[in-house]
């Protein structure tokens, strides 16, 4: 069985004429905004997270008043979690016009 550094060698090998070739800002680009996406996402879970401690408190508590601003606060966290799953799309096709297997 071949070691690690053998299989990082042949993958760097296949995938470093990609990065450095006429395409490498598309490619660069793209990784950017799927890391950003990641990202985007794991701040919206952290986020719901949050949010379903303070929810749960407020409904132990039995306290009406915060128990609609908790769930106004959940009526806005839909918008940032459709702008990164929006964005899938676009990477997608952004890559298929610049030639690239996406």
């Amino acid at each position: 069985m071949e070691g690690k550094g053998y299989i990082i060698a042949q993958a760097w090998r296949i995938a470093r004429p990609y990065w450095f070739s006429e395409e490498r800002w598309v490619a660069r680009g793209l990784l950017a905004a799927v890391l950003a996406m990641n990202l985007a996402q794991v701040w919206i879970n952290v986020r719901l997270n949050f949010w379903r401690n303070a929810f749960y408190d407020t409904l132990q508590r039995y306290n009406e008043t915060q128990f609609f601003y908790q769930l106004g606060l959940f009526a806005l966290t839909p918008a940032p979690t459709s702008c990164c799953w929006s964005m899938a799309p676009i990477c997608s096709r952004c890559c298929r016009s610049a030639g690239g297997a996406g």
